[in-house]
């Protein structure tokens, strides 16, 4: 084989695993992030006796279902208004409708996590209740962190 072929093979393979590295990155971080929610909540669930571990998972497990299909839906809704706004002429009524929908969606999205947490809470002693809410606070505080780095990114945009 000739050192040209061979330099092109090399470089070919090495092409390849780059591309499979550049995929693999990019989809493990949205399984990393639910990893991350979910390790959390049951690193949470484990600490409370078995009777109410079994309760949160099961009411945990049930959120998540409920809200899946709102999820999509928020999906499908985000697509429509894409379509709205990229439209010939764009319809200022029905963009409104859409977005009111939107929020329909993510009220009701976080009506059931409120519900699913009051119920918990209801049934918790008061040190389980105290549990709950350093695990909420530190879910909040995190979330707090991504945003403000996010609104730190924007700001240096803008202010360029």
């Amino acid at each position: 084989m000739s050192s040209t072929i061979k330099l092109i093979l090399i470089l070919s393979i090495i092409l390849n695993f780059l591309f499979a590295g550049l995929i693999i990155g990019n989809y493990s971080k949205s399984y990393v992030k639910r990893w991350d929610r979910e390790h959390s909540f049951r690193k949470f669930a484990g600490k409370l006796p078995s009777e109410r571990r079994d309760m949160v998972m099961k009411e945990m497990t049930g959120i998540r279902d409920e809200n899946k299909g709102i999820r999509t839906q928020i999906n499908k809704v985000k697509d429509e208004l894409i379509d709205i706004i990229e439209a010939p002429k764009f319809d200022a009524a029905l963009y409104d409708r859409k977005v009111n929908e939107m929020h329909e969606l993510y009220r009701k999205k976080a009506e059931n996590i409120a519900t699913a947490i009051k119920q918990m809470a209801v049934s918790f002693t008061p040190e389980e209740r105290k549990m709950l809410g350093d695990f909420l606070e530190k879910r909040h505080q995190k979330h707090k962190k991504i945003h403000e780095k996010y609104r730190e990114k924007a700001e240096q945009r803008n202010g360029e």
